[in-house]
């Protein structure tokens, strides 16, 4: 057990640090993005002043050539505004790739968080195979350890019967041989004594009886038709056979007396081979009228046995007892078929509230256990009455898939590990209960972690976005006259009577729409191991 949850750790651990290791890498990356952004930003902010500098010294040769006359003036205004507006249009460009890149960052960081979030789910399933695991693990161990502790009993009980038996054979020889060879009556005595004080502790079995000729005589059997089930009427047969005395020739003539309607049809379509051996036409009979399901399906049908709407707690349990022992076989020690019986029944009732009664209980025999949940069912009517069952449904919605995989496979985890303890030998000390709430406390912290990742890269998004909101690019043209564009020429389409960009040859740059923002996880609320929020 210990190597197993060493193991376990030990995964667990390297799961960790895979998900502390690829945390780093996430922060990195984001530190490298906004390193490159910010260096980019100032590379335009000195760009910005560059032509901040560039205006200042037209400014002061315009001051120079006011000598000139006003044709030329306004010549050379209106090439310094061409030339402003250039520098105006180039920088929107690099703001549109400004804007294409920090989208590309945000779906960098999108797609980052979808691994992160399947890597979170991949390592929900493998933790509960593994605490799945270590539960079947530790019933396999305790079935065996029952197991054995039948097969020793079992010994016990043949050895106990081995001596009796050589106590038996020694007594029938020594009153053999005194018949034989009487002899004086001293040796009767002894002999008398002998057989009184071994008579007290050891019975002689009634194979090593004598019989008895004035006894009464056989009657009558029942006849058998096929319109039954086959295996009782087979013990009651071999209870009379053995009554009797009858050989194999015997219960041969006496079973075929006995045939009726469907079995007797089925008698003449065998074969003489068949016809004329007891144990093969037993066997013949067996496989037609006996059970129609085989053991392996029995037992695998009794693991999902479930009461009817219309059966009686009564029926269900005499038909959990049925499929127990049909599908066990009577080579199996009565106490285990017993204890399976015990959990497939309380498994398989449909009401709850007296099978948990029953199950505190811990009943160690179907009958026990029957009789507890008819206990609780009778108190439950006199307290509270009738009353008719409310069945709880658990919903998921499904705009976050990852969220309800992950709630899905914990509800799914849950159950099957309340299936499983319910049919564990000891139901109240469960060392489990511990390991399942260190992983329980484990998961919580990897959602807090992935919840601070998140604000992290919500902070470093509001940062950029600040930073770009207050860089001096978006500067307002100061008014002036508006000159005359009828001559203008623009750079784009090369056409008269417009700039570049109030082109209308130009198709306007289509926007990415921004994926929606992905829902906060909810911390507060937890789901039980009903599926139910807490």
């Amino acid at each position: 057990m210990k190597k197993i949850q060493n193991n376990f750790d030990t995964r667990l651990l390297i799961a960790t640090q895979e998900k502390t290791t690829i945390q780093h890498e996430f922060k990195h990356k984001i530190k490298e993005l906004q390193d490159a952004l910010e260096g980019e930003i100032e590379e335009k902010n000195e760009y910005a002043k560059l032509i901040d500098e560039t205006k200042q010294k037209y400014a002061m040769e315009s001051v120079a050539l006011q000598e000139f006359s006003q044709q030329e003036k306004e010549k050379l205004l209106i090439k310094v505004e061409q030339d402003k507006l250039e520098k105006l249009e180039e920088q929107k460009e690099h703001m549109d790739l400004l804007q294409i890149e920090r989208r590309e960052m945000k779906d960098l960081m999108e797609s980052l968080e979808k691994k992160f979030e399947s890597e979170k789910t991949v390592f929900m399933e493998k933790t509960n195979q593994l605490v799945i695991k270590l539960n079947e693990e530790r019933a396999t161990q305790a079935l065996t350890i029952e197991r054995e502790k039948v097969a020793r009993q079992k010994c016990g009980r043949l050895e106990e019967e081995i001596k009796h038996l050589q106590m038996s054979k020694r007594v029938t020889e020594t009153i053999e041989q005194h018949e034989k060879n009487p002899k004086s009556s001293v040796q009767d005595s002894e002999t008398s004594k002998v057989i009184t004080g071994t008579s007290s502790s050891v019975q002689i079995p009634e194979q090593n009886k004598q019989p008895n000729n004035s006894g009464p005589s056989p009657q009558r059997l029942p006849c058998y038709d096929g319109k039954t089930e086959w295996k009782p009427y087979y013990m009651q047969f071999i209870h009379f056979s053995n009554r009797y005395k009858w050989d194999s020739k015997q219960r041969l003539d006496r079973l075929i007396e006995c045939l009726r309607d469907k079995a007797l049809k089925f008698y003449s379509t065998r074969p003489l081979s068949v016809q004329n051996d007891f144990v093969l036409l037993s066997e013949k009979l067996n496989q037609r009228f006996g059970n129609k399901d085989l053991p392996y399906t029995i037992r695998r049908q009794l693991q999902e046995v479930r009461q009817n709407i219309d059966e009686t707690v009564e029926e269900f349990a005499e038909r959990v007892q049925e499929m127990a022992t049909d599908g066990y076989g009577p080579n199996t020690p009565e106490n285990v078929v017993e204890t399976i019986s015990v959990d497939a029944f309380l498994k398989g009732c449909s009401d709850k509230k007296a099978t948990l009664f029953a199950m505190e209980k811990n009943p160690t025999t179907l009958d026990n256990a029957l009789q507890c949940v008819k206990s609780s069912i009778h108190n439950q009517r006199i307290v509270l009455g009738k009353r008719q069952e409310v069945v709880k449904r658990v919903h998921f919605d499904s705009d976050n898939d990852s969220e309800t995989e992950s709630s899905e496979l914990a509800v799914r985890a849950l159950n099957r590990y309340d299936r499983r303890s319910s049919t564990s030998y000891d139901r109240r000390q469960t060392p489990s209960s511990d390991w399942q709430s260190s992983v329980e406390s484990r998961l919580k912290k990897t959602e807090q972690d992935i919840g601070n990742i998140k604000d992290d890269v919500s902070k470093i998004l509001m940062a950029v976005s600040r930073q770009s909101i207050g860089s001096p690019n978006r500067r307002s043209i100061s008014p002036g006259r508006s000159p005359d564009r009828s001559n203008d020429e623009c750079f784009r389409c090369h056409e008269k009577g417009h700039y570049a960009r109030n082109c209308p040859n130009t198709a306007a740059v289509a926007r990415v729409p921004r994926s929606p923002s992905p829902k906060p996880i909810e911390r507060d609320q937890h789901l039980n191991s009903q599926g139910l929020k807490t």
